[in-house]
């Protein structure tokens, strides 16, 4: 039992490799297909009648130009996964993605001078075999160039470091992984021979059998199966076949092409009546993840609800946008799985309703509102007309559902629970994001591998028990999820670039922050002295006093705290006011020395909507220490927040520690209370 576990866990591992490793071709697939549909729609006959100025030889030169650079990469995804997974999963090592071209170029060609395959027999045979890049082969699709990925990533993982004998040393460690590369993918062309025809009449029978997308229970199959892999990030895996190489049609110019995007392009070129797009119930999932959002935040208790609807707005934007439905719906998926179930039948069922109403528009990622516009409105695509009020109906539809299973079962969503989480309730400003998750992973010599995908952060943890989950929550991430070995992370779509920031952070790579540009005019020397006064009066504290994880172990940097006893807020310094915070609780000033001052009022003050504050100093303003920056009602916020004391933190002072020369109360303005010491030092 024990082995089997092992056996599932190393699985599942591998799987999830590939959603990162894909990532390079997922974007560009959106950009192949908008360049692919506008060099269509522009040299449409209906559109040039109703538009002229379409029809000019500029124009038209444009177009066709769009037109061939989208059939360049939507007709050779093959080589561009090839590429895209050798290099993903070999550590993002260039060698590996050139290894993986010369692997897929030595592939196709072994495949066609072996196979004894020509142009004639391209020809005469109706899709088995193809030409890429000129060279006449068997048609393998993506899972050929999948293939060519995975072997050059073994490749890779066992021979960048070999040795050879001295005489040929040259060719040692990653050189000889491309060289090893073209043996290999020369045997794996003579099994793909021998193998690929039958695995090609499978792949055949269940497409059009199985999930067969001229079915009802086919379309609810695909759908249903691509939404319940979307926890694990495997989705990746699943799609792809089916809008890249499944299915074909051959042009009037007598070229098969697979794939139902490719194929939806290739109607519209020719004129014909369009068979496929048949995959627009993706269409749907606007309205259905917004249906379910509203739903949510309608059923929070009262006191939570506009809370709760801003949790989702950024999601609902994003899902609108784009068509990725992550940052909804992992807000409710671990806390109450069987409404998640729910909703992607809601999901599932829009394929086989966009089928009956004779839909018929292609999607190159998630079906957003790009994809909706380029290959929908613009296009007159079958049906395109349906789309806005059958997302209205869905959405409408799911929105009572949803509401009704979560009063019958009493689902436990968010803001249903007596006291609805602050996500952000200390300040996080943007540039400080990845060394607060860095640090609430455990720190760099916790982390084994780092990845990431469009959503989510994929970490294996040297020791878990050093992962703060309540702390990566209090930083915006909206769900965590163990699968394997690996730990995702759910950040929505700027986990990506979160992922680079501390892969960086991790390399000892310089981070600029965003305020560093405004201020290299002023350049902060470690022996400048500058003088602070105390910005509120009260009883003086060390950070680690303060009951907020981010300030208490100096996550945003070192400081000081400050019980106060008088609702009076002054400058510490002199210097400038870098920002107001939208909630009046947190204001930022940047000294005439180059510090970055945080005075952060209370604790879980966020939600207070400024009630309590009345700041009296705008952004952009030069201000002198002791000047007054704010009043503050005391009473309000003890009564309605968690605690008063303020922390008043160095954001950009990292290498430094705070120490107080003295305890207990200090009054308004009282100088030389505190000093700096170089971490080093201690």
């Amino acid at each position: 039992m024990k082995k089997v576990q092992g056996i599932k866990t190393k699985l599942l591992d591998s799987l999830q490799k590939f959603g990162p490793a894909m990532l390079p071709v997922i974007a560009m697939i959106p950009i192949g297909g908008l360049l692919l549909g506008l060099g269509v729609m522009m040299q449409n006959t209906t559109f040039i009648e109703a538009l002229p100025l379409l029809g000019t030889d500029v124009v038209q030169l444009i177009a066709g130009l769009f037109q061939a650079i989208g059939n360049l990469i939507i007709g050779n995804l093959p080589i561009i996964f090839a590429c895209a997974i050798s290099f993903g999963l070999s550590k993002q090592d260039g060698i590996a993605g050139f290894s993986g071209m010369i692997g897929y170029l030595t592939f196709i060609t072994a495949m066609g001078y072996l196979g004894k395959i020509d142009t004639e027999a391209v020809a005469k045979s109706s899709g088995a075999y193809t030409t890429i890049l000129g060279i006449p082969t068997l048609q393998t699709g993506v899972f050929g160039g999948m293939a060519i990925g995975l072997l050059v990533a073994f490749l890779y993982k066992k021979f960048k470091d070999s040795k050879l004998p001295k005489a040929f040393s040259f060719f040692q460690g990653k050189r000889f992984v491309a060289i090893i590369t073209v043996v290999a993918s020369i045997l794996l062309a003579v099994m793909f021979l021998v193998v690929w025809p039958p695995i090609q009449s499978g792949i055949e029978f269940f497409s059009t059998k199985v999930v067969d997308p001229n079915t009802s229970f086919g379309l609810f199959t695909y759908g249903i199966v691509n939404y319940l892999l979307v926890p694990f990030g495997l989705q990746h895996l699943w799609y792809p076949p089916f809008l890249f190489q499944f299915g074909s049609y051959t042009t009037v110019a007598g070229e098969v092409v697979h794939g139902d995007l490719a194929m939806f392009i290739a109607q519209l070129a020719d004129g014909v009546p369009v068979t496929a797009g048949v995959y627009s119930g993706v269409f749907l999932t606007v309205g259905v993840c917004i249906g379910t959002a509203l739903a949510i935040a309608k059923e929070a208790r009262p006191e939570n609800r506009k809370k709760t609807l801003g949790l989702y707005i950024a999601g609902m934007i994003t899902v609108f946008c784009t068509g990725i439905t992550e940052p909804i719906e992992f807000t409710f998926l671990f806390s109450c799985f069987p409404l998640y179930l729910v909703h992607c039948i809601m999901k599932a069922v829009a394929f086989p309703v966009m089928s009956f109403l004779n839909v018929h528009i292609a999607s190159s990622f998630c079906g957003g509102l790009m994809d909706y516009l380029v290959y929908g409105v613009f296009q007159q695509a079958p049906g395109w007309f349906w789309v806005i009020p059958m997302n209205v109906a869905f959405a409408a539809f799911d929105y009572y559902l949803i509401r009704f299973l979560i009063r019958k079962f009493n689902f436990q969503t968010p803001g249903r629970e007596k006291q609805l989480a602050e996500q952000t309730d200390s300040i996080i400003l943007e540039d400080q994001l990845p060394a607060l998750v860095l640090t609430a992973l455990g720190g760099k010599e916790n982390i084994s591998s780092l990845d990431a995908c469009a959503t989510r952060l994929r970490v294996k943890f040297m020791d878990k028990q050093k992962f703060d989950q309540k702390q990566v929550s209090h930083l915006g991430a909206s769900g965590v999820m163990e699968l394997g070995n690996t730990t995702q992370i759910i950040f929505g779509t700027k986990a990506l670039s979160l992922k680079e920031q501390i892969q960086a952070i991790i390399e000892g790579k310089v981070i600029p922050s965003s305020s560093e540009s405004n201020t290299n005019e002023k350049v902060q020397t470690e022996d400048s002295f500058e003088e602070f006064v105390v910005p509120i009066e009260g009883e003086l504290l060390s950070l680690s006093q303060v009951p907020d994880k981010v300030f208490s172990e100096e996550m945003m940097g070192p400081g000081f705290a400050i019980d106060p006893i008088s609702g009076e807020v002054v400058s510490p310094v002199d210097g400038k006011i870098l920002e107001v915070f939208p909630t009046k609780h947190a204001i930022s000033i940047l000294s005439e020395k180059g510090k970055e001052v945080l005075i952060h009022i209370g604790i879980e003050t966020v939600g207070l909507q400024g009630i309590p504050f009345d700041i009296l100093i705008e952004k952009d303003q030069i201000i002198k220490k002791g000047q007054p920056l704010a009043t503050v009602d005391l009473e309000y916020i003890k009564e309605h927040a968690a605690s008063a004391i303020c922390s008043i933190v160095f954001t950009n002072s990292t290498h430094q520690k705070v120490e107080l020369k003295k305890r207990g109360n200090v009054k308004l303005r009282e100088k030389d209370f505190f000093s700096f010491q170089d971490k080093l030092s201690y």
